[in-house]
């Protein structure tokens, strides 16, 4: 074919937004070369939307694209606080306000409103400062200062305070993280104060001892004292039941506040109450509110309960009252009247009625008198009515009853016994009692029933059994 008969074809390259790149003449049949990659700004060149390897009409072809994407890390103190992929040209979302101990958030140190890159962002602050406040005990400024976050405040020279002696600050004022007020704290001076004595102490109770004893066991005297009581082994001694019930004598006074407290039988102490003086120069002081203590507790432990008064001048204690509680037993005179009733004892060759009868109503000894052998075993008393008791002189005292056998020896195990009727004096056991004769009986063994009652060391009486063959 002539080649000047050949047709060609125009093919224009274009742009995103329409710019022509490039104009080539094809022939029919022919491919247009591509010219060089085009660049768009935020964007990544990624090819062209039209095949241009068969040219066969006029055609446009144009540049393709892909967005780019972006990551933004925002970091405080190296660790990832939040972190956006965000394509060109977008906005990247507020991050938030990041949050450091003692430190206030001043911003960001890179412009992000326009990414166009991977972009690490970092956190700024600046450290908090705290005012530290030194205080005397009336409120007076001592020192006032600013202090960084995590710092050590310094405090400033030792304060003074008539009567007293300085001890230190009631807050720890080491590493600081928020405004702080540190009070001077002080006790008493020791020469400054002098505790003379308790000169009044009322309206203790129980009823066993009157306002006027206990008022006379300690007035004047050294400040302890023992309440005693009889009768009872239970106590709730509540006393000092008004604003009077206490008065002290205290010299050297120069402005201290003084106060009394009460520590119960637990150990535990009371808060504690103002003494005011009860008359100009006086020196005796009392209390200006209610001041009250309680004894509820077993006065037969091995420990009696102690219970105290404490007086202070400031928060030092200058003087004290110790109060312990005793129990004396009970005075009982009790006293078995005779046993009415043993029963049910064996063997055969002695009856029922006999054996009660030898008994009833005669002295508490008898003879069980056995013939023509030379062992028994003699068992008896083999319910809780096989034994009654008549009891005179009980004031509410539990009664008992215990065996001894034939060696002496004295069962372990007292059976409580209880009256058989309101009233009677007549006492028999509340559970079983049994004993065994397994001897000689040659020897002439001899058993026992002992009494006992609460309070009293002794047995009130026995009964002796003595087996003769």
């Amino acid at each position: 074919m002539n080649p000047e008969n050949v047709e060609t074809f125009l093919v224009t390259f274009v742009d995103w937004d329409g710019t022509v790149i490039d104009e080539q003449t094809v022939e029919l049949g022919s491919a247009a070369i591509a010219p060089a990659d085009p660049v768009r700004t935020g964007y990544t060149f990624t090819g062209w939307d039209a095949d241009f390897s068969n040219v066969t009409d006029d055609m446009f072809v144009t540049a393709q694209y892909k967005i780019k994407t972006y990551t933004v890390i925002f970091m405080v103190d190296d660790v990832v606080f939040n972190s956006q992929i965000i394509e060109h040209g977008s906005k990247v979302a507020y991050p938030g306000i990041p949050t450091k101990a003692g430190h206030t958030f001043t911003g960001w140190d890179k412009d992000y409103s326009d990414v166009t890159g991977d972009l690490t962002v970092n956190a700024q602050f600046k450290i908090n400062e705290y005012t530290v406040t030194f205080v005397d005990w009336n409120g007076e400024v001592l020192k006032k200062h600013t202090v960084p976050y995590g710092a050590n405040a310094t405090a400033p020279a030792d304060p003074a305070r008539e009567g007293y002696v300085f001890t230190g600050w009631d807050k720890d004022f080491s590493s600081i993280a928020s405004d702080l007020t540190v009070t001077a704290l002080y006790i008493i001076n020791p020469s400054a104060v002098e505790f003379v004595g308790f000169t009044r102490l009322v309206r203790v109770y129980p009823s066993t001892m009157t306002y006027s004893e206990i008022q006379n066991d300690i007035k004047g005297s050294t400040p302890d004292f023992t309440l005693t009581t009889v009768g009872g082994t239970n106590i709730n001694a509540n006393g000092m039941t008004n604003r009077n019930a206490v008065e002290v004598k205290i010299d050297g006074v120069n402005g201290q506040n003084l106060y009394i407290s009460t520590i119960n039988t637990a150990g535990t102490e009371s808060y504690r109450v103002p003494l005011k003086e009860t008359a100009p120069g006086s020196g005796i002081y009392a209390p200006t509110n209610l001041v009250s203590y309680s004894f509820p507790a077993s006065l037969i432990a091995p420990t009696p309960p102690v219970y105290k008064i404490l007086v202070y001048a400031g928060d030092a204690v200058i003087g004290s009252l110790s109060v312990t509680v005793v129990n004396t037993p009970p005075v009982v005179t009790p006293t078995v009247v005779e046993f009415t009733r043993l029963v049910r004892v064996y063997p055969a060759t002695m009856t029922y009625s006999e054996i009660q009868n030898d008994i009833l109503g005669v002295a508490p000894d008898f003879t069980l008198t056995t013939v023509g052998t030379t062992n028994i075993n003699a068992n008896g008393m083999t319910n809780r009515n096989s034994v009654e008791v008549k009891i005179d002189g009980l004031s509410g005292q539990d009664v008992y009853i215990v065996n001894v056998n034939n060696q002496g020896v004295e069962s372990p195990n007292r059976i409580k016994m209880k009256e058989t009727a309101p009233g009677s004096g007549i006492y028999a056991p509340t559970s079983l009692v049994s004993y065994s004769f397994n001897a000689s009986l040659l020897f002439q063994p001899t058993y026992k029933l002992n009494i006992y009652v609460d309070g009293v060391t002794d047995p009130i009486g026995s009964l002796t059994v003595t087996v003769v063959n």
